[in-house]
């Protein structure tokens, strides 16, 4: 018998239940015994999924307690249950004063064995042996007497002594909360340590960590991503300070892998070819620190001391080194980061941070549809999902839901014909009188052609004509057109390699003059509003338009049904 004296009460708790377990399955068990008032297995509240644990209800108090001596360690659907008395005093059922922590068990004794071991020093409320999800023993457990003085004797006479093999440890269990400075900087004995070899075992750690001083405890676990750490409690904290010092960053590599690139790191920046042995951290303490540690983080990214640059088109074979190098020539680069597939290898973009706002304009104007690899990247500042999200929300407001255009040759369709704006669209531009002539000019001067960038070329500062080479000053004292009423500059052939020499917002102005003089002939009113839409698309798609009058036209045409619809 688990308690010869039984609570006035019919109620029992059931632990230890497989996920699967159901009402159905605890009734066709426990209704053998006697009539079954209740069942409940407790769920979770949003996925509904086992807690496992349950309660089981008798009209009987007899029939209760019979179930609980001849069903405890029951097998149920591949688990032993673990029964107990439902005990609805928090205070008694936290109380430390007869709860016995046993350790440094062999791997096969389970819930009932550990039960039957200590089960002749008195009444029993809970023994548990702790284990993991798939049943496998930590090499340690919890046995919760009815009195103090059974705990006391259980101690006595069972610690340090040898069971199946292995001396077991049986002290009072202590409740962390009530310990105050627990494992704390000044006198901690409790070690963390990862980065160890795949073949220590917790026989090895002992070997190697007991160099160092008397060991009381030593765990191997597994995360969720079946990362190995380990816990290793001395005696002493002296010792425990003289293994940090000289086991922490020792180097791990084997003679065969001396060759092993020691610049891989995990999540925290550690090394993962040297050994970190550490303090280990109260789970309330560990809490604190990461907070503080996001909330630092959040408040330099809320200063905005970076610049970040979005790069895409990358080959497959770039790294982070790769790109840190090809942008270093323009400025300090603070991070550079290229995301990876599954099999290493880069997904096609990377970002780039510098300090200042000039080295990201200068890395821009030089690197944008800089042609690497035979591959031309492009580079633009990055954008929040935020702000990306708010930026396609103006644009959709602004323009509706507009027709699909078809693919252009070798290009994917995105959808609709023109990308989300970054800004307001060019407008006013109308061909006017320009000389004695009075034909239309085709070039900035034109009337209603912004002179500089506005907010949909970009953020970055625009060169002054003369700065860039190939194109012609400003127009003469004669006006903004010859005597004879002709564009004031020569021709200027777009190409791809014309752009690749130029910073983005001259890319935008030069594809904007070319795109106006030929709009300009299919919609003289309108040419302005629409040349201003078009320049909103990639500039690969308008050289595209550029080289095939025919798909500018058709694409004119469609802008001009737009607008024709507001």
């Amino acid at each position: 018998m688990q308690a010869n004296k039984a609570p006035q009460i019919a109620s029992l708790y059931v632990g230890d239940l497989h996920p699967d377990v159901t009402e159905a399955m605890l009734y066709e068990l426990f209704n053998r015994i006697g009539p079954v008032a209740s069942i409940r297995v407790c769920r979770d509240k949003i996925n509904k999924q086992s807690l496992g644990y349950g309660y089981v209800n008798f009209h009987s108090a007899n029939d209760a307690e019979t179930a609980l001596d001849t069903l405890s360690y029951t097998n149920i659907h591949g688990r032993c249950c673990r029964l107990m008395w439902s005990q609805r005093d928090t205070g008694q059922r936290k109380s430390s004063n007869s709860n016995v922590y046993v350790g440094n068990l062999d791997k096969n004794i389970d819930n009932k064995a550990l039960h039957d071991t200590f089960s002749v020093f008195g009444d029993i409320r809970s023994c548990k042996v702790a284990a993991d999800s798939l049943g496998n023993s930590y090499g340690y457990g919890f046995v919760h007497f009815e009195t103090e003085e059974a705990a006391r004797d259980a101690i006595v006479k069972l610690n340090n002594m040898e069971v199946s093999g292995k001396r077991i440890q049986v002290c009072m269990c202590e409740n962390r909360k009530d310990v105050p400075n627990a494992n704390s900087a000044d006198n901690f004995t409790n070690l963390y340590v990862k980065c160890f070899p795949a073949h220590w075992d917790e026989e090895v750690l002992k070997e190697e960590f007991g160099k160092f001083g008397v060991l009381t405890g030593v765990a191997v676990r597994k995360d969720g991503q079946g990362r190995r750490c380990a816990f290793v409690n001395f005696e002493s904290h002296e010792d425990a300070k003289e293994c940090v010092n000289k086991m922490h960053m020792r180097d791990m590599r084997s003679p065969e892998e001396d060759s092993k690139d020691e610049s891989e790191v995990g999540t925290d920046g550690h090394p993962l070819t040297r050994l970190y042995v550490q303090r280990a951290q109260p789970k309330a303490e560990r809490e604190r620190m990461l907070k503080n540690q996001y909330a630092h983080e959040e408040a330099i990214k809320g200063k905005k001391s970076t610049v970040s640059l979005y790069v895409k088109g990358l080959q497959e074979d770039v790294t982070d080194q790769s790109l840190r190098a090809l942008f270093e020539p323009f400025g300090r680069v603070l991070s550079a980061t290229v995301p990876c597939d599954s099999s290493g290898k880069c997904r096609g973009f990377g970002f780039v941070n510098y300090g200042t706002v000039q080295e990201a304009t200068k890395a821009v104007s030089q690197m944008h549809m800089h042609v690497i690899n035979g591959k031309a990247i492009h580079v633009d500042l990055a954008e929040s999902k935020q702000d990306r999200e708010a930026r396609q929300a103006r644009a959709h407001q602004r323009f509706g839901n507009m027709p699909l255009r078809p693919p252009m040759m070798g290009m994917p369709n995105r959808g609709p014909m023109f990308p989300p704006m970054m800004g307001p669209p060019m407008g006013g531009m109308r061909p006017g009188p320009c000389g004695p002539c009075g034909s239309p000019c085709s070039g900035p001067c034109a009337p209603g052609f912004p002179s500089r960038p506005g907010p949909w070329m970009g953020h970055y500062p625009l060169p002054s004509p003369n700065g860039v080479p190939g194109l012609p000053g400003p127009c003469g004292p004669c006006g903004p057109c010859g005597p004879c009423g002709g564009p004031c500059r020569p021709k200027m052939m777009v190409t791809p390699a014309t752009l690749a020499s130029m910073s983005p917002p001259m890319q935008k102005q030069l594809l904007g003059e070319k795109l106006y003089s030929e709009i300009v002939r299919i919609d003289p009113e309108r040419a302005g509003r629409i040349t201003g839409m078009m320049l909103e698309m990639e500039n690969s798609e308008l050289l595209a338009l550029i080289e095939s009058p025919e798909q500018l036209r058709s694409k004119a045409r469609e802008a001009m049904q737009m607008l024709a619809q507001r």
